[in-house]
């Protein structure tokens, strides 16, 4: 049960850092923490799907159950290391390249 709240109690913040990221990359991101979460997923080529788990139990949608926490936990925080991979080599001349070329 202290697994889900944490969960919980970290997708706001986490969502703040998803969209941040968007907009970092030229993108305009949606108001739905579940589509933010698949669009940051693509960029950043992790899965969405414990976000969007996530994001579903705070809106009341579907609760995560204590059988499940643990491998929706590991995906968040692989998920979350492959962010800050990507931000660790983030650059944003290129990025700034590629956004002039589309």
């Amino acid at each position: 049960a202290r697994q889900i709240e944490l969960l919980a109690a970290s997708a706001s913040a986490i969502m703040i850092i998803f969209r941040a990221l968007l907009r970092l990359n030229g993108e305009s991101p949606a108001k739905d923490n579940v589509h933010v979460s698949g669009a940051v997923a693509r960029r950043v080529s992790f899965d969405a799907t414990p976000f969007a788990q996530v994001g579903r139990h705070v809106r009341g949608e579907k609760a995560i159950s204590t059988a499940e926490v643990g491998t929706i936990l590991a995906g968040y925080l692989q998920g979350m290391e492959t962010l800050v991979a990507y931000i660790d080599r983030y650059d944003a001349n290129a990025s700034d390249t590629s956004r002039a070329q589309t």
